[in-house]
């Protein structure tokens, strides 16, 4: 006779490394475009104003840390770098 606690599955699954970021970007891809177009329609104006200088202090950290130069700053309005990252030398 087969018990029942043998027919269940492990209460621990490991998922598969590679599985995980692909169902991760599918879930997250779609949150974070609806969030930029609630800020682009002007809506959660004071998240966007809580966030933003968290995400600049980010990126100024991390080029410092890959030694690109902290000068090159966005265009303005564009979101992009106006004249695209520099190494320091």
């Amino acid at each position: 006779m087969v018990s029942l606690a043998s027919l269940a599955l492990p209460a621990t699954s490991v998922p598969s490394p590679l599985l995980s970021p692909l169902v991760q970007a599918i879930f997250m891809a779609p949150l974070f475009v609806f969030i930029e177009v609630l800020f682009k329609l002007g809506w959660l104006k004071d998240l966007k104003k809580a966030v933003q200088p968290l995400i600049r202090d980010r990126i100024r950290a991390y080029r410092h840390a890959k030694g690109i130069a902290a000068s090159v700053e966005p265009a303005a309005g564009s979101g992009r770098a106006a004249n695209g990252p520099k190494k320091l030398k």
